[in-house]
């Protein structure tokens, strides 16, 4: 029963993060800077996680803590999300939504793998059978005619961050495993602050924000990125690396059908297909670990 609570853990990660990836697309395209966009995604992300902290610390929740550990493991994820949120937030502005958000969440493979080698996780052969359907399904969102402009464009980027991800996922979850989901993502969120606003500094980027640059689609794509951190993170809680990752990967659909409908970019026939076959492996999965 707690793997089936992990998925639906995961399908609101799922949620959470593709409405935060069109906002997020959105509002590089009115800041005009991939690095300032992910600064203050990350500086609002912190708000939630950091009011439960405090009154976990209040509630006398944490006492014994490995100090060494959660900073040097949450740096490293707070370096990988750096370089993954700099360059996403770059192909979102420069190429399609529904290339760039699907191949990226792609990181599903990656994560899957590393999970297996670095991890030793186990899976029968129908719960990696539906992975690599979910994982076909996401593929197939990734192509669209030739006709649809800017189908190639920010690819580089997404591929990139494919890897990246799936590697950052796999050094989170040990540390939700030992400090738990709050405590495990906010050093991660802390350090990515920090390093895009020294990043962003170093490459003169004005860090100014008001209503007419984009304040408004920040907001949100900062608190729901964060919220669908911390989905995942319980969803790591309650089930393994293999199934939590390949369901938030899963978002695109989200964006997808944002971009469709409020700003009629075309879909393949490919890509509907791949919605669909995406939609039913997640249920599908969600179904065999009940």
């Amino acid at each position: 029963m707690e793997i089936y609570y992990g998925v639906l853990w995961a399908i609101m990660a799922m949620v959470c993060w593709g409405v935060a990836d069109y906002s997020a697309r959105t509002a590089t395209i009115q800041l005009g800077s991939a690095i300032r966009t992910s600064f203050y995604v990350h500086l609002i992300g912190l708000f939630i996680p950091t009011v439960v902290l405090i009154f976990r610390i209040i509630a006398g929740y944490y006492s014994d803590i490995d100090f060494v550990f959660l900073l040097t493991g949450g740096s490293l994820v707070g370096f990988l999300f750096t370089l993954n949120y700099v360059l996403y937030y770059r192909g979102l502005s420069t190429g399609s939504v529904s290339v760039v958000t699907a191949v990226a969440s792609a990181f599903a493979v990656v994560a899957v793998i590393f999970s297996a080698i670095f991890l030793g996780e186990n899976f029968s052969l129908l719960q990696f059978s539906l992975v690599v359907i979910i994982t076909l399904g996401i593929a197939l969102t990734s192509f669209k005619d030739a006709s649809i402009s800017g189908s190639s464009t920010g690819l580089k980027y997404a591929i990139a961050c494919m890897f990246i991800t799936g590697l950052a996922v796999c050094v989170l979850k040990p540390l939700v495993e030992v400090f738990g989901p709050i405590l495990a993502i906010i050093v991660p969120m802390f350090v990515s602050s920090l390093l895009t606003g020294i990043w962003a500094i170093r490459m003169a980027v004005p860090l100014k924000l008001s209503c007419e640059l984009g304040i408004k689609n920040v907001f949100i794509a900062g608190v729901l990125d964060s919220v669908g951190f911390i989905c995942i993170a319980v969803g790591f809680v309650l089930a393994p690396v293999f199934i939590v990752s390949p369901i938030s990967a899963g978002s695109p659909i989200v964006t997808i059908v944002l971009a469709r409908v409020l700003i009629a970019e075309r879909v393949s026939s490919i890509q509907t297909a791949g919605i669909l076959v995406t939609v039913g492996g997640v249920i599908i999965l969600a179904a065999v670990t009940n």
